[in-house]
């Protein structure tokens, strides 16, 4: 998981009538200048910046932190206004740990000279209260969920929601400030007055890079979306809205007076000439609002990978020719967070304020989770679908193809191709590939990527791949998407269990049992392949008498949800390894009854 940045506003505090002498002496220990200093030489001032209170964003730096963050503090820079092109105005030297109004805070003092230029008016204009306020910058790596101790941008938990606890108890969301790595600088700041020196809203995330002087901010807690690959994990009789799913990078759009920004979803801007090219053609409504979005590349007519049109975006060398974005779902409205309001109000919403037939809304359907298959041929492109829960946060996106969402961990070149140790998110958890991946695609360590597979098992504590190859990658930009479970569907009971195992190169045998306490029925398939029977291939099979060779070499297993036999037909239902509707049906071959496997559709 890649770094974050937290900027953070607090009030400046203490006008310095007399130095202390310990203060000074800090100076000179903490800092070293080549000329020591006295008291007649500074002027310092103090804030404090920190607390171990909540925050407007629901970030928290807990008391077990503050001494790490006193350390980082100690020879950080101060600037104004986060202007990192001019030299900074003075210097952090001495930071401690108060008690103030019932919370620990961090407390740091600064100095610079008084014969300096600019110097007394400095002074000045903190004292008068035009320099108000502070802003710290630092790099931290892990936002912890006060839920669940996951990473918060993965896990379901949203600052300021009420979730139930393992124990029944309600309990509001927040997160904590983590691993804290660096502290970048402390800046000036014009603004107005902080009630009780708390902390403002000035909190921002972003990829950490020393360089970077983009306004950046808290992405908006948008849940995390479910990948799928069948309709059974869903409730049936819930309600949902169908969108056609792209391949496309999931952004933010953001309208604030006159300001209108495309931000990636971990918060980070978006600084392109395409971008800006496409946001200066676009006709908005007045109103401020933050919208789901997806960015598409075309050539011409023809949409483009995912990695086409992040190089397009970079202003790299593309397949891509121009981009579209289409709105997906709204965040907020006049600064008013509306994802608790249902899917169906924010669609209504986004239609009132885009119009529904002016192209920058996809189509939709409203339709029950027992008919999601009908949505998928009325609005679904070659991708897929997105689905949102109506009354829920539940967000899906069901993919044609077998699309899991991994990371990249580490890397091995291996005689120009390269050796990739994976891990899948499943369930908002990672778990690594039980194998390596070869490939001749040049990727870094940590990149968010698809993988296409035959099939995705897992097995305890790795997933293990079936004829995995990569399909696309996200660059910069990244997803925060997870593999639903590839357990129990949606309100279905088990009825038994099944193993997939190769008795020759072209040959393998399939053992179903029904858990009734008979023998498990074992078929034997002809010239079978995993990926051709996902394409929809069907395969010859006659029923065998082989059981002795299951427990050697299984290839795959998993569980029957299902069964029905009409006419001859035996249709099964498996998740696990073999995923989704089969059916082993009678057939003519050659003027003799035969049997053949097949997957039933797509779903």
């Amino acid at each position: 998981m890649s770094n974050l940045i937290g900027k953070i506003t607090a009030e400046l505090v203490e006008k310095d009538s007399i130095i202390p002498d310990h203060l000074v002496e800090k100076i000179n220990v903490n800092i070293r200048p080549l000329e020591p200093v006295n008291r007649d030489d500074v002027h310092i001032r103090a804030m404090y910046v920190v607390s171990d209170q909540v925050n407007s964003f629901g970030g928290i730096f807990p008391a077990d932190e503050h001494q790490k963050l006193i350390e980082h503090l100690i020879d950080s820079p101060v600037l104004v206004g986060h202007r990192k092109d001019s030299l900074p105005i003075a210097r952090n030297f001495h930071a401690e740990q108060v008690a103030l109004n019932d919370a620990n805070w961090v407390k740091v003092y600064f100095y610079w000279l008084k014969n300096s230029k600019a110097g007394e008016e400095l002074k000045n204009n903190i004292d008068a209260g035009i320099y108000k306020e502070c802003s710290i910058s630092f790099i931290f790596s892990f936002p912890e969920c006060t839920i669940c101790g996951s990473d918060i941008r993965d896990c379901r938990h949203r600052p300021f929601h009420n979730y139930e606890t393992p124990s029944g108890e309600k309990k509001e969301a927040y997160f904590n400030y983590r691993r804290i790595d660096k502290v970048l600088e402390t800046s000036l700041v014009y603004r107005g007055s902080v009630n009780n020196t708390s902390i403002t809203k000035e909190l921002a995330f972003q990829k950490a890079d020393d360089n970077s002087s983009l306004s950046v901010k808290q992405p908006p807690a948008i849940p995390a979306v479910n990948r799928i690959w069948n309709f059974d994990a869903i409730d049936q009789q819930a309600r949902y809205l169908v969108m056609p799913a792209y391949e496309a990078l999931p952004v933010i759009l953001e309208k604030s007076g006159d300001v209108i920004q495309l931000r990636r979803q971990d918060g980070a801007p978006i600084q392109s000439n395409h971008i800006s090219k496409m946001l200066g053609t676009l006709r908005l409504p007045q109103i401020n609002f933050a919208c789901d979005c997806r960015l598409i590349g075309y050539r011409g007519k023809e949409r483009q990978k995912i990695s086409e049109l992040g190089k397009f975006v970079c202003g790299e060398q593309s397949s891509v020719s121009r981009a579209e974005l289409k709105m997906y779902d709204l965040i907020n409205l006049d600064g008013v967070d509306v994802l608790s309001l249902n899917a169906l109000g924010r669609r209504e919403k986004l239609e009132e304020l885009f119009g529904a037939g002016k192209g920058m809304l996809p189509p939709v359907e409203l339709i029950s989770g027992d008919k999601l298959h009908q949505a998928l041929k009325k609005v679904g492109t070659r991708y897929g679908v997105e689905i949102l829960a109506d009354d829920s946060t539940e967000r899906y996106l069901f993919t044609k193809r077998k699309l899991a969402p991994a990371i990249i961990r580490s890397r091995e070149e291996c005689g120009g191709r390269f050796k990739y140790n994976l891990a899948v998110s499943i369930d908002g958890k990672e778990l690594p590939a039980a194998s390596a991946l070869m490939s001749p695609l040049d990727l870094s360590v940590g990149e968010k990527i698809d993988i296409e597979a035959t099939s995705v098992h897992e097995t305890g504590d790795t997933i293990e791949l079936l004829d995995p190859i990569i399909s696309d990658w996200y660059g910069q930009y990244g997803c925060r998407h997870t593999l639903s479970s590839l357990h129990r569907p949606h309100g279905k009971k088990l009825l038994g269990n099944y193993s997939l195992f190769p008795i020759s190169q072209e040959e393998f045998h399939l053992a179903l049992d029904y858990g009734d306490g008979a023998n498990a029925e074992h078929y034997a398939i002809r010239h079978y392949s995993p990926r051709l029977l996902d394409s929809g291939r069907m395969f010859l099979m006659e029923k065998s008498e082989i059981t002795g060779q299951i427990s050697s070499n299984v290839q795959g297993t998993g569980r029957i949800i299902s069964f029905t036999n009409n006419d001859g037909t035996l249709v099964i239902d498996l998740d696990g390894f073999l995923c989704g509707k089969f059916a082993i049906r009678p057939a003519r071959l050659n003027g003799k009854m035969a049997r053949v496997f097949c997957k039933v559709g797509n779903i």
